[in-house]
């Protein structure tokens, strides 16, 4: 009787994600041996031990312009969180810079007429949200109601004269379209300093103070 042997080892692994998740290594299944003869099929199946999971080092960002400045090549970083692939001064347009490896977060801040820092890049709302008006003249509950990624398509930052089609994240913020897998309608929204600050402790922030006042 003439016996056929085979091995066959499966692993599956999964990748970590890139916001410095874990790494799950998955089994290992062997099948050993699969005997094969003109009546009968065995197959003996041994399982390895459970998944490792290992636990990637958070990144470790420079504390002061002098430990910038020592990295000894260019310093990265996103204009308003990279306007020209996300939704200015968005936490969502930070979030994704952060994924792509800044070395710091690029801002500017105005105060809002109840005296909160608010991250927004002009003095109005009315280039990148679907509200109008002056910042110093809306509180921020108003102004963290507003759609921040109402007029960013896939061809201007902030043109309002596109198909509909192209405004990718319409919507996400008042809820009619549901957001990214890992972000919120919040993070369409244009945030404060201390939320910006509170999500992002220990990455180095490049902040333009916006306005005018004056000067002692």
């Amino acid at each position: 009787m003439r016996r056929l042997v085979a091995l066959l080892t499966l692993t599956a692994v999964v990748a970590s994600c890139s916001d410095g998740g874990t790494r799950s290594v998955g089994t290992s299944t062997t099948i050993d041996p699969t005997t094969v003869d003109s009546t009968t099929s065995t197959i003996q199946s041994t399982t390895t031990a459970p998944a490792t999971t290992i636990t990637e080092p958070t990144p470790t960002y420079a504390a002061t312009i002098d430990e910038l400045l020592a990295l000894g090549r260019p310093i990265v970083l996103a204009h308003t969180a990279g306007e020209d692939n996300f939704p200015a001064s968005t936490m969502f347009a930070f979030a994704e810079s952060v994924k792509a490896g800044v070395d710091m977060l690029d801002l500017n801040v105005l105060l809002t007429k109840d005296g909160q820092l608010l991250v927004q890049h002009d003095d109005s709302v009315d280039r990148n949200t679907n509200g109008t008006g002056a910042v110093a003249d809306l509180t921020a509950a108003e102004i963290a109601a507003l759609d921040a990624a109402y007029w960013f398509s896939t061809v201007c930052s902030d043109c309002h004269d596109r198909p509909a089609v192209e405004y990718l994240y319409r919507g996400m913020r008042t809820g009619d379209v549901p957001p990214p897998a890992g972000y919120t309608a919040d993070d369409f929204s244009l945030p404060t300093l201390t939320r910006l600050i509170e999500r992002f402790p220990d990455i180095p922030l490049n902040i333009e103070i916006k306005g005018k006042g004056d000067v002692a």
